[in-house]
């Protein structure tokens, strides 16, 4: 696995879909994984997300976390479970998108990708 793109979630039911469908869109030439980790949401967004798992198989994980909420949280919890050699964390809740490669390989992920457009 190439790199891990952790998305934290909470209350994201009607896009969901959207945002799962884009990050593969975006990682589609590389060997990626897309982790929910949903804090639980009242909307259930992660049995949405769970739908998606026919179409994504194994490329796609959902985590539904019912204790120790927050966002640090939901991502270090994402990190933990991520199977990439990097990581690409995407935080929008609310306050714009917050995104970036963390791990060992980070950087020549990062290159490799500017190379290839």
């Amino acid at each position: 696995m190439n790199v891990s793109v952790i998305l934290p979630t909470f209350n994201e039911a009607g896009n969901i879909a959207a945002l799962i469908e884009g990050i593969f869109s975006q990682f589609q030439d590389r060997d990626a994984e897309v982790i929910v980790v949903d804090d639980d949401s009242p909307d259930l967004t992660w049995q949405h997300a769970e739908k998606l798992k026919e179409k994504h198989g194994d490329c796609l994980r959902v985590i539904r976390r019912t204790s120790d909420r927050g966002l640090r949280a939901s991502l270090s919890e994402g990190v933990r479970q991520a199977r990439g050699h990097g990581q690409w964390l995407q935080a929008n809740r609310g306050k714009g998108c917050r995104c970036g490669l963390v791990g060992d390989d980070a950087h020549e992920i990062h290159r490799r990708g500017q190379a290839e457009g």
